[in-house]
């Protein structure tokens, strides 16, 4: 059973990565998309790669944890379980368009999440902070980047609404 569990995992991950192949090369052959998985499966075959499999889990978790906090988030309180279809593929001016391309605010939850995480728990040394005991690393830093992503947003959404307006953010306007 076993052996069957593992062999439908991996064919579900070369699946995956044989679509994600041919959506960054569409022109390319199937059969070329399915030979670029061999190499990861050979640099599993190694005795090093394969006894350091709960390294590998850590930092699957260390990424997992930040990036899924900003998804959650930003799906269930910034988008109010709404996307837009339209706007995912619209180009210029769509309601996912960021400061040149970049949603900086992602990026920084993201690193803050991943230095809490690998403060509460570091997978290269495999070394618990203080926290760890208590809580884990992965369901703060899921929870902390989620944080950090909704008070940035909003407050980058205050700045940019009081800017079109003219409004000075922070301060009650002076009647003399």
């Amino acid at each position: 059973m076993l052996i069957l569990a593992n062999l439908t995992s991996a064919t579900v991950l070369i699946y995956s990565q044989s679509l994600s192949i041919k959506t960054l090369f569409p022109n390319w052959k199937w059969l070329w998309a399915l030979l670029t998985t061999i190499p990861a499966a050979l640099l599993m075959l190694t005795p090093t790669v394969y006894d350091s499999y709960t390294k590998f889990l850590s930092y699957v978790s260390f990424i997992m944890a930040a990036y899924g906090g900003v998804m959650v988030a930003d799906y269930v309180f910034i988008q109010r379980f709404h996307i837009s279809l339209r706007d995912l593929y619209r180009q210029h001016a769509g309601r996912y368009q960021y400061l040149g391309g970049f949603n900086w605010e992602a990026y920084v939850a993201i690193l803050l999440g991943g230095v809490f995480y690998f403060w509460t728990y570091n997978p290269a040394t495999d070394r618990a902070g203080p926290l760890f005991v208590y809580l884990t690393a992965g369901i703060p830093t899921f929870f902390l980047a989620a944080a950090v992503y909704l008070g940035l947003t909003l407050l980058t959404r205050r700045l940019s609404v009081a800017q079109r307006e003219g409004v000075s953010v922070g301060r009650e306007a002076s009647g003399s």
